[in-house]
């Protein structure tokens, strides 16, 4: 799961290295805060980061989805970024789904 020395961690990295630019890490600053405090979680962050667009890497309780919440907030993220969803056959642990999240400005 990711919290704020998390966050801050792969912020600082990208600005360091220019991974990103300052839309881009602006948009994983606010997502990244918005699923930290997201009271009803179904859903675990197991992974995220910037570079060559945006990543996120999210596990649900099998044979939980993707919450529709979570899926509508990235979707209707921004009109500058192309969005993909995607259920990987990579397992976390049994009984576990896993989602890989990118975000890629057009």
């Amino acid at each position: 799961m990711i919290d704020y020395d998390d966050r801050g961690f792969v912020i600082e990295s990208a600005v360091k290295n220019q991974l990103g630019d300052p839309e881009e890490i602006q948009l994983y600053s606010e997502l990244s805060l918005a699923m930290e405090l997201d009271e009803d979680k179904k859903y675990d962050v197991v992974g995220s980061g910037i570079g060559n667009g945006i990543d996120f890497s999210i596990t649900t309780c099998y044979p939980d989805g993707l919450p529709e919440k979570l899926g509508c907030m990235f979707f209707n993220v921004s009109i500058n970024f192309n969005v993909n969803i995607v259920e990987t056959q990579q397992c976390a642990s049994v009984g576990e789904r896993y989602f890989k999240i990118k975000l890629n400005k057009l």
